[in-house]
């Protein structure tokens, strides 16, 4: 008898932009993203924080994520820094259906556990 091989994601990434809503680590896959700059002072960006319930951004520098969406792209603002980032895909966790269909996150996707913690893997909701 004959076992198949076994099948491993082990140095597979998903390239994500990280950066912060509210107090908590938040990530969006880097190919939703179409630009980050340093946010204007005089803005009237929408905060991503907010867009996702998360508690307000505070007095940390600022940074403008232009998020690519079909009818035109969407500008929202984050907390500094905003980096990319290769996750290995061993450390992105799915959420559980009861988690998934009852969250108050709107476009949480799954969990980051990795060395510095938890971050929120996330699709900026409409």
């Amino acid at each position: 008898m004959s076992s198949a091989p076994a099948t491993t994601l082990s140095g597979l990434t998903l390239e994500v932009v990280a950066f912060r809503a509210g107090a908590w680590r938040c990530a969006v896959e880097a190919r939703l993203v179409r630009a980050s700059r340093p946010l204007p002072p005089d803005n009237n960006v929408p905060e991503l924080a907010e867009r996702l319930g998360l508690a307000g951004a505070g007095t940390a520098a600022r940074q403008l994520l232009l998020i690519k969406h079909p009818e035109a792209d969407r500008p929202f603002a984050v907390t500094a820094p905003v980096q990319l980032q290769a996750i290995p895909v061993e450390h992105i966790h799915p959420l559980p259906p009861l988690l998934a269909a009852t969250t108050a996150i709107p476009g949480l996707r799954a969990l980051i556990l990795d060395a510095e913690g938890i971050a929120l893997l996330v699709d900026v909701p409409e």
